[in-house]
């Protein structure tokens, strides 16, 4: 169950719950939204990506600091975004942090 449809499509747009690895997926988000909706949505689910991802740029190498942190600070800045939706974006900058 999902908190609203931007946390769905986050979700979705991530392969969250569905794919062993997160990477965006944006044919399954047009699959799911249509092709309109994923349209207009697919710029604010980058920009929210990016801002998370942006977090993790000189971090420390503890994960799970960096993922809770990158949650809160997504909390903040996106507070329409879900617990699931912050769930996504913390293993999808797990898996991305360089």
């Amino acid at each position: 169950m999902f908190e609203n449809r931007l946390t769905k499509a986050l979700c979705i747009y991530l392969g969250y719950g569905r794919y062993p690895v997160p990477t965006k997926h944006p044919e399954d988000l047009r699959a799911a939204l249509g092709l309109d909706r994923a349209q207009a949505l697919a710029p604010q689910l980058d920009e929210i990506v990016s801002y998370a991802v942006d977090l993790t740029v000189g971090a420390e190498i503890d994960l799970g600091h960096l993922a809770e942190n990158a949650a809160k600070a997504v909390r903040r800045k996106y507070p329409r975004v879900g617990g699931r939706g912050r769930r996504a974006l913390a293993w999808y900058v797990t898996h991305h942090w360089q």
